[in-house]
């Protein structure tokens, strides 16, 4: 009769804590978590307890892009176990955790999780639009655009070209600007034209909605470079008689300055009997 054996049967314990028996993976932003989100009632060893039907609740824990979790948030456990199918969180970012909580029952904090911005949706000023400069020279704050997704979220590597639209000028790049990791596309610089008045430069990529965006920019009159001078009547006159002179302030462009305080001598020059009267 030796050995005896002697058998004997474990049971479950009491229901006390939450466990996740599938946490969440890495998604896109408004795209549901998948698999699905499932939670498990155990007692105090981690064995499930079957007779468990808790009301058990998931919340984001660590939110490192200020996201919001949406979906069916609060489950009812069936046979210890509660599945949320369709989460998802809203904004970008790398390092989400969630937590799983349920009345007396110790809860559970899930492994880190990453969130990648979804398909590039739309385009925008980002910076540089209605600006002033010189005719002739580069505006002083380069443009740039702004691509998110459809929850706002900045999105990398979206190509965006840049053109002159009106005004004449130049714009460097004229090959495509890739987005960089804050969503942003910028040029190295935009030139106005030499012709004072509107500039227009566009920012276009195909099929986001408000491509293409248009930046507008005016170029003012330069530093006086010379002076025009016409004469009423322009007509032979008798000696004696009076003309009109008008002088016209012009920068380096030929553009006319329209701001006032630049001061013009008249003088007469060669060996002519006349004189210049009538300044002031």
């Amino acid at each position: 009769g030796s050995p005896v054996t002697f058998t004997a049967t474990g049971t479950v314990g009491a229901a006390n804590k939450l466990l996740f028996v599938q946490p969440p993976t890495d998604a896109v932003a408004g795209v549901g978590i998948s698999p699905s989100v499932t939670e498990e009632v155990t007692d105090v060893n981690g064995n499930r307890v079957t007779g468990a039907s808790d009301s058990i609740t998931l919340a984001i824990g660590t939110n490192p892009g200020s996201g919001t979790l949406s979906g069916t948030k609060t489950v009812s456990a069936s046979s210890g176990l509660a599945t949320f199918a369709g989460l998802s969180i809203n904004k970008a970012g790398i390092g989400y955790t969630l937590t799983a909580s349920a009345t007396s029952r110790t809860g559970a904090t899930s492994s880190t999780f990453s969130i990648a911005a979804g398909v590039a949706s739309t385009i925008a000023v980002n910076a540089g639009n209605g600006q002033s400069a010189t005719a002739g020279s580069a505006v002083a704050t380069d443009p740039s655009v702004l691509v998110t997704d459809a929850n706002g979220n900045p999105k990398a590597g979206v190509s965006v070209t840049f053109a002159v639209a009106t005004g004449g000028g130049t714009v460097v790049p004229t090959s495509a600007v890739t987005t960089d990791a804050s969503g942003i596309a910028t040029v190295t610089s935009w030139t106005l034209g030499t012709t004072a008045g509107a500039n227009s430069l566009t920012a276009t990529s195909a099929g986001l909605t408000g491509s293409p965006v248009t930046f507008t920019a005016t170029g003012t009159a330069g530093a006086a470079a010379e002076v025009q001078l016409t004469m009423t009547p322009t007509t032979s006159l008798a000696s004696g008689t009076t003309r009109t002179l008008t002088a016209t302030l012009k920068d380096a462009n030929g553009n006319t300055l329209t701001t006032s305080g630049t001061t013009v001598t008249f003088a007469k020059s060669g060996s002519g009997a006349g004189t210049v009267s009538g300044l002031g």
